[in-house]
């Protein structure tokens, strides 16, 4: 490969005119269809892993591979993305709502090893994505359940289909959770003191009116693609949340005490805050869907894409979680706009706004989680029928409602999906499938270049094993349920008595000025 910038993933020379063909979108039940919910029929096409764009290139002679049975004529792409439209998918992957909790993440591990995480995992990221295209290029593959099911056979391809369920339902899950601490707060701010005491100010009625009226109707659409032109909205509404966090970082970050040992380099929850940040960039799902739709779907044209999202995420993180951090210090919580007061009303219209985005990426989970279960338990009976549809869709969206009513801790749930999902997703898998692939194709396991990824996949099973293991420590102890989530934090009391009393005295001095004027 010809690209400067790109970390070496060691593509073997063969492997530059390679041609891989992709099969239809019908699934077999060795290729799932899980998180390729913004695909259509049409989007196939050959790709090769050289420099020549497939566009420009002869038919192939050889006969092509498809792990589908389908035997549906090959179509080819109606629209291509260009590299900064790539770049704007890969972006709209990584920063969802895992980013509100990177200021939590700079307590749980100390705001100088948060700052290194994020840099380091962002590159780890950029590393692993690079390797598991590679992955598909070599074994001639379109999917990440594909590569899974080459390098490791029906095991492989259950694990990620299990880890690909955990990700999406745990992110429902903390959806939830930002709607139902976001509505009991506008509740709190605009209702009399008759409906916060009556069941309509109650948290758990909240969610349960929000996952029958909102989340269940969104979340029957057969097809998601109805809901994917608002996926534009995702970051338009974190740059306004990013904006509202610098703007207060200047206003509030005197009034908030700050808490002992803020500025420690390290804290003893590093495990936690690498779930977190983990969480938070994880984009493997879509990489196959985003580099085929490339005009020119080449590994060093993949490479250039992945450096320019992966860093633009990576300063917004970096960005997002100071910011957050140094204006709430020790009170930062896991959901890092339960920080803010009650009666700061920029505050709830930013709430508004990022629930509203959230309620709009929760159907899109939604998808992706059926069509696993789809695929897992129903995969030689299809197309589901619409009893099917809705059961599934009911049992999803009243499990996700139902965990989100236990705990208000948004913190708990994204630990719980770095160390359970986002780390073998991210980190683990795609180092191990491509040594595994590249040793199936004639290369040997001891080499200097698979030293790296060998580093990368034990790291990653250490820092998920060890995560887990806190996490299901905090939920036997109970500590994974405490929380200030659902309380307003007690310097707001301090900065609205101290306004108050402002605006008293601003008024007093008014109407003194006003009574010697017209005497």
């Amino acid at each position: 490969m010809n690209d400067p910038g790109h970390v070496e993933i060691g593509l073997n020379e063969n492997d530059v005119n390679k041609v891989v063909y992709y099969g239809s979108q019908e699934q077999s039940p060795q290729s799932s269809p899980a998180h390729s919910v913004a695909s259509s029929d049409d989007d196939q096409r050959p790709l090769v892993s050289g420099g020549q764009s497939p566009l420009e290139s002869g038919p192939s002679q050889e006969e092509p591979t498809l792990l589908s049975e389908s035997n549906e004529e090959v179509k080819p792409v109606e629209k291509l993305s260009s590299v900064p439209a790539a770049v704007l998918n890969v972006i709209n992957s990584i920063i969802g709502s895992g980013i509100v909790g990177m200021p939590f993440a700079l307590k749980e591990g100390g705001i100088g090893m948060a700052v290194l995480l994020i840099i380091v995992v962002g590159v780890l990221t950029d590393y692993s994505l690079q390797l598991l295209i590679a992955a598909g290029l070599q074994s001639k593959t379109s999917t990440y359940q594909d590569v899974m099911q080459v390098a490791f056979g029906r095991p492989g391809f259950y694990l990620i289909s299990l880890l690909q369920f955990a990700n999406p339902f745990l992110a429902m899950t903390s959806y939830n959770i930002i709607a139902g601490d976001t509505i009991e707060k506008i509740v709190y701010r605009t209702a009399s003191e008759s409906v916060k005491n009556s069941v309509l100010g109650n948290r758990q009625f909240i969610l349960f009116l929000f996952t029958i009226f909102i989340s269940m109707p969104l979340s029957c659409y057969r097809n998601i693609a109805k809901l994917s032109k608002f996926s534009a909205c995702a970051i338009l509404s974190i740059s306004f949340v990013t904006v509202f966090i610098m703007v207060r970082a200047v206003t509030m970050a005197r009034e908030v005490p700050k808490t002992d040992d803020a500025w420690i380099f390290a804290e003893d929850g590093i495990v936690q805050a690498m779930g977190i940040i983990t969480t938070a960039y994880l984009c493997h799902h879509n990489s196959f869907l985003i580099f085929r739709s490339l005009k020119e779907p080449t590994q060093q044209c993949w490479n250039k894409v992945v450096h320019i999202s992966v860093g633009s995420s990576m300063v917004a993180s970096l960005v997002f979680g100071l910011f957050g951090y140094i204006t709430f210090t020790g009170y930062t919580q896991g959901d890092l706009l339960e920080n803010y007061c009650y009666s700061d009303d920029y505050a709830n219209v930013t709430r508004l706004i990022f629930t509203f985005s959230v309620m709009l990426t929760y159907p899109i989970e939604c998808f992706v989680t059926r069509e696993v279960i789809e695929n897992l338990l129903f995969g030689a009976k299809q197309p589901a029928t619409l009893l099917r549809h809705m059961l599934v869709t009911l049992a999803l969206v009243l499990a996700t409602g139902g965990i989100s009513m236990v705990t208000n801790c948004l913190g708990i749930v994204l630990e719980l999906n770095g160390a359970l999902a986002a780390i073998p997703m991210c980190f683990i898998l795609p180092c191990l499938s491509y040594m595994k692939i590249s040793h199936d194709n004639g290369d040997k396991i001891l080499q200097i270049k698979n030293i790296f990824p060998t580093i990368v996949a034990i790291t990653g099973i250490a820092f998920s094993v060890v995560g887990l293991v806190l996490v299901l420590k905090s939920i036997v102890d109970g500590s994974a349920f405490r929380c200030s989530d659902a309380e307003e934090m007690g310097y707001c009391y301090d900065i609205n008595q101290v306004r108050n009393s402002s605006y008293v005295s601003a008024e007093a001095s008014l109407i003194e000025t006003w009574s010697n004027s017209t005497n």
